[in-house]
C-alpha cells in the first residue's frame, strides 16, 4: 500500500522482487513491487509505504497516548478493581493515532490515557470513552 505525500489516496500494487539479503548496516531490505499509475504517480515524489502481509487478521490497537516508553520498555497502564496496573507491551504497527499491541495486553482490558506517573497500585476513576475501531479504549483518570 502507498500514500502520495499530499494526497488522501491509497494505492496498492504487489511485491515483485525482494533482494535476497538485508544491509548489514542499514538493516533495510530491497523491495521492487508492481504499482498501476493513473497518472497520481511521478519520479521524485515521496510516498509512505506499508507491506501488508496478512491483511485479514484483526488487530489489538490502543490510542498512541496511552503508551508509555521507558529505558526502551514499551508500557500501558491497564485498570483493575479501581487500581492501575503496569503491563509491559510489544507493538507493531502504528497509525497517527494509535499503536497495534503484539503481546501483553487482552482486548477489552481498559487503559490509562496519559498516564504520567501513575503506577502499580494506585487507585484511579474511570470514565468509558467510545471504543476505536480496532481496540476496546477507555480513559481512566487519576483521582
Amino acid at each position: 500500500r502507498l500514500r502520495v505525500e499530499g494526497h488522501t489516496n491509497v494505492i496498492t500494487g504487489r511485491i515483485a522482487r525482494l533482494s535476497p539479503a538485508i544491509h548489514e548496516q542499514s538493516r533495510m531490505l530491497l523491495v521492487e513491487a508492481d504499482i498501476p499509475n493513473d497518472g497520481l504517480l511521478r519520479a521524485g515524489q515521496f510516498v509512505r509505504a506499508e507491506i501488508v502481509t496478512q491483511d485479514r487478521d484483526m488487530g489489538l490497537a490502543v490510542p498512541a497516548e496511552a503508551l508509555i516508553t521507558f529505558a526502551g520498555l514499551e508500557k500501558v497502564v491497564t485498570v483493575s478493581d479501581g487500581k492501575a496496573i503496569e503491563k509491559t507491551v510489544t507493538t507493531g504497527r502504528r497509525g497517527p493515532e494509535w499503536v497495534e499491541i503484539v503481546a501483553g495486553l487482552k482486548a477489552g482490558e481498559l487503559v490509562v490515557l496519559n498516564p504520567g506517573n501513575l503506577r502499580t497500585g494506585q487507585p484511579v476513576t474511570v470514565n468509558e470513552r467510545p471504543a476505536l475501531q480496532t481496540s476496546k479504549a477507555s480513559e481512566a483518570v487519576a483521582p
